[in-house]
């Protein structure tokens, strides 16, 4: 088959090549937006058992870098993954310390919970305030949205089982009638 040739416009988020091979790398922005949406779903997921954990943790007599080093060996999606990494660049020296990591997670982070945790955590690095007591409030201000959110999906659920409870009891008497109407109209009901 002979390949024809089209005009196609695709927006690349990234494009390389490779000299060696001589092979092009392309990066798609719809990837790259799918991956963001992702990453968001598995934040809003994780982040309210991480703050429950680092309240634990914490309340137990465990420092915040060991907090971050427990949650970072897995368990927690993403959140894991992101604090695994700032405990790789704190162990090989490759790093400006432990604010400018957590920082830099700031500037990753989508949803607002996680981003709300990194500020708090910045907060405490640099101004020393009382981070248990801050990650209580916030845990529980989340759960208390989770339970609204919840409340929520329920009530819009509330009228869907009654339609179909009502559709399943009305529908055999409507297929029957449906079903007599030609016999009606020809007069011929089996007498």
């Amino acid at each position: 088959e002979a390949f024809e040739e089209r005009d196609v416009k695709v927006v690349f988020a990234s494009m390389e090549y490779d000299g060696s091979n001589e092979s092009f790398t392309f990066e798609l922005i719809e990837d790259i937006v799918w991956g963001i949406y992702l990453r968001l779903l598995d934040e809003k997921k994780e982040i309210l058992y991480v703050i429950r954990t680092m309240d634990v943790l914490m309340s137990s007599g465990v420092g915040l870098e060991a907090a971050i080093h427990t949650i970072g060996t897995g368990g927690y999606g993403i959140i894991s993954s992101d604090f695994s990494k700032v405990m790789e660049k704190l162990r090989s020296g490759k790093s400006g310390g432990l604010e400018r990591e957590i920082k830099s997670l700031m500037n990753k982070a989508e949803s607002e919970g996680y981003r709300r945790l990194l500020n708090t955590m910045y907060t405490n690095l640099t101004q020393n305030t009382d981070l248990i007591e801050t990650l209580r409030k916030q845990g529980k201000r989340m759960e208390e949205d989770r339970n609204e959110d919840v409340k929520k999906y329920i009530e819009d659920l509330g009228g869907v089982p009654e339609t179909l409870l009502s559709i399943g009891m009305i529908g055999p008497i409507i297929l029957a009638i449906v079903g007599l109407i030609p016999q009606l109209m020809s007069g011929d009901l089996g007498a």
